[in-house]
C-alpha cells in the first residue's frame, strides 16, 4: 500500500537549495511505496516542476502567502485533517518554524512527525532580527525534540543546531546527505566550451559562486577577495549565479571596486551543471551552512572548491576541496591560486557509489518514512 506523506520546505523549487532537494527526493521515491504531497504556502513552482510532481502522483496545496502565522497554522491543520494524513516530513532551518508545523500537525491528530534540519544558523542581515530569531530557535528546540519521531539532518552540525549534541548521538538520529543526480553534474567539455563562449570567458581563469545573494552566503567578502586576487591575476573573472535580497548592494560594491568588466551576475540559471563545467574553481566563503548542495554538485563535476572552515568537513568527498581558516584575504588568494594546477579527472563510478548520490539518499529517506506505518 502506497503511503502519502505531507512534506514542507518545498517553496521555490529550482531556486532554493533545500526546496530543490525536497523535490528531488519526491521524484526518486518509488511511487508504489511513498508519495510526497507538498505544502506550498508561498505559491506553486514553475510548470515543469508541477507536472513532474503530478506525474509521480503528488498533490500540491497552496494558500494565500500573506496569511498571519495563526492563519497559516489553521490552513496546515485543516489540510492535514481534511486529507487524513498520518505522516508529515518537516524540513526547516529553524526550530520555531518547525514548532509551528508540529503544533498544527498535533492539532490535526497526525501520528508520525519527522523533523529534518537543513542549516546551522539564522540567515538574516538585520542583527536585531537575527538575535530575536536565534532566541526563538533556542526556546522552541525542546518542543521540537520531544515531538519528532526521528532526528533527521543534512549533516551532523545541522543536527546539533536543531536537536542538540545529545540527540544527534542517539539511535533516533540519522544523517540524510543532500544528494544530487550524478549524471547531470559530471564534467562536460562541450558544455564548458559553450558556456564560456556565451559569457565571454575564453582564456580566462574563472572563479564562481552559486547561491542566494544573502548574509549567509557572504558574497560581499567574496567580491573583496576577488578584487585582491584580480589585481595579481588580471586574466581572472568572477561569475556569481543566483538572486536574493543583497543583489543591489553587491552590484554597487562591484561598481565601487571598478570590477564591472570582471564580475558577471547571471541571476538565476537553469543550467547550473553546465556552469560548473565551464568555470575553474568554486569559492564559498559562507558564514554558515547545513551541508551546501552546490559544493556537492561542484565535486561531482571535479571542480576544485575553496571554502570557509565554517562548512562541515562532511561535505568533502573528493581531494579537490581546500578549507580556509578565518578571513585573511591573502590566505584565500593563495588557496585559489593553488587550484590552477588541479586537473579535472573524471571518476564517475566512484561518484555513483557516493552517499551524495540522490538515488542512495532518497532510498534511505524512503525507508525511514515507509517504516513509520
Amino acid at each position: 500500500m502506497t503511503k502519502r506523506v505531507l512534506v514542507t520546505g518545498a517553496a521555490n523549487i529550482g531556486k532554493a537549495g533545500v526546496a530543490t532537494i525536497v523535490y528531488k527526493w519526491g521524484q526518486e521515491f518509488d511511487s508504489n511505496v511513498v508519495i510526497y504531497d507538498y505544502l506550498m504556502q508561498s505559491g506553486l513552482p514553475e510548470e515543469q516542476y508541477q507536472n513532474a510532481i503530478r506525474n509521480k502522483g503528488g498533490i500540491m496545496f497552496t494558500c494565500d502567502h500573506k496569511k498571519s502565522m495563526m492563519g497559516t497554522i489553521k490552513w496546515v491543520t485543516d489540510t492535514i485533517r481534511d486529507n487524513k494524513y498520518e505522516t508529515i516530513h518537516i524540513n526547516s532551518d529553524s526550530a520555531y518554524i518547525a514548532a509551528a508545523y508540529i503544533y498544527a500537525a498535533k492539532r490535526a491528530g497526525i501520528r508520525d512527525i519527522f523533523v529534518h534540519s537543513h542549516c546551522t544558523q539564522i540567515d538574516d542581515t538585520n542583527n536585531v532580527r537575527r538575535t530575536i530569531k536565534v532566541l526563538l530557535h533556542k526556546i522552541c528546540k525542546p518542543y521540537v525534540c520531544s515531538n519528532t519521531k526521528m532526528f533527521l539532518a543534512c549533516s551532523r552540525v545541522a543536527g546539533e543546531w536543531m536537536f542538540g549534541k545529545q540527540n544527534t548521538e542517539s539511535e533516533k538520529y540519522k544523517t540524510i546527505y543532500n544528494g544530487v543526480d550524478v549524471e547531470n553534474y559530471l564534467f562536460d567539455k562541450e558544455e564548458r566550451d559553450s558556456i564560456r563562449s556565451e559569457l565571454g570567458l575564453k582564456d580566462k581563469f574563472v572563479l564562481a559562486n552559486v547561491g542566494r545573494l544573502s548574509y549567509q552566503k557572504n558574497q560581499d567578502y567574496l567580491i573583496k577577495t576577488f578584487a585582491t586576487y584580480h589585481r595579481k591575476n588580471p586574466d581572472s573573472m568572477l561569475v556569481i549565479v543566483g538572486d536574493g535580497e543583497l543583489k543591489s548592494q553587491l552590484h554597487n560594491q562591484v561598481k565601487a571596486l571598478v570590477l564591472e568588466d570582471s564580475v558577471i551576475f547571471t541571476g538565476l540559471r537553469g543550467d547550473v551543471p553546465s556552469i560548473l563545467s565551464a568555470v575553474d574553481v568554486l569559492v564559498m566563503p559562507s558564514r554558515f551552512e547545513g551541508l551546501p548542495v552546490t559544493m556537492v554538485e561542484a565535486q561531482m563535476a571535479d571542480l576544485p572548491c575553496v571554502v570557509a572552515d565554517t562548512i562541515t568537513r562532511e561535505a568533502k568527498f573528493t581531494k579537490n576541496v581546500v578549507y580556509v581558516n578565518g578571513w585573511n584575504e591573502e590566505e584565500w588568494v593563495d588557496a585559489i591560486e593553488l587550484t590552477r594546477r588541479v586537473e579535472r579527472i573524471q571518476k564517475a563510478e566512484e561518484k555513483r557509489n557516493s552517499v551524495f548520490n540522490i538515488k542512495i539518499a532518497a532510498l534511505e529517506l524512503q525507508t525511514i518514512l515507509e517504516r513509520s506505518f
